[in-house]
């Protein structure tokens, strides 16, 4: 059994701010598990215009859903698997400083609570076409910074060269 409060459920987890430049995406991985149908839902929103993280200031920003740019496979069975799950180009907002944050929508009285599991969330320089092109920012602790460790992007050609037995790629 699981232990969830009673009564609807509405959760947040936003991002710091970051001031978006041309060509960025931003990408994630998810799986969703103990799944019910009319279980828990994920939102993917961004505001440029969030003042804090009082329930007020989340209230009060404008945000723009972005859930469609994304799809989240339903699973076969109990639980799914982690993977990317979609690319949005962030060009709408260039120059402007953005949140994004990820909704969770349940109801621990109704058991309306599948698990949502949401990691590798990436804000990365892209070509035209999504392919990144090798800057990676990463959470300092007071803000969003370029990466400078050593970091490869897979290309389609270098999953085309591994084939189908990912299981066997190993780094050399």
């Amino acid at each position: 059994a699981y232990n969830h409060a009673a009564g609807a459920l509405e959760m947040y987890m936003i991002s710091p701010s970051f001031s978006v430049t041309a060509g960025q995406v931003f990408s994630f991985d998810a799986c969703l598990g103990n799944y019910k149908p009319a279980g828990g839902t994920l939102t993917v929103l961004i505001s440029s215009n969030l003042a804090g993280t009082t329930a007020s200031d989340i209230a009060a920003a404008t945000w723009d859903d972005v859930t469609s740019n994304f799809t989240i496979p339903v699973p076969t069975g109990t639980y799914g698997t982690l993977g990317k799950v979609g690319e949005l180009l962030l060009s709408k907002y260039v120059g402007k400083k953005i949140n994004i944050a990820f909704r969770y929508n349940g109801d621990g009285t109704t058991g309306a609570t599948t698990t949502v599991q949401v990691d590798n969330v990436v804000v990365a320089k892209s070509s035209g076409a999504y392919t990144s092109t090798g800057l990676l920012y990463t959470y300092n602790g007071t803000k969003w910074v370029a990466y400078t460790g050593n970091s490869y992007f897979l290309t389609k050609s270098d999953l085309a060269t591994m084939g189908s037995n990912y299981d066997n790629f190993s780094a050399t």
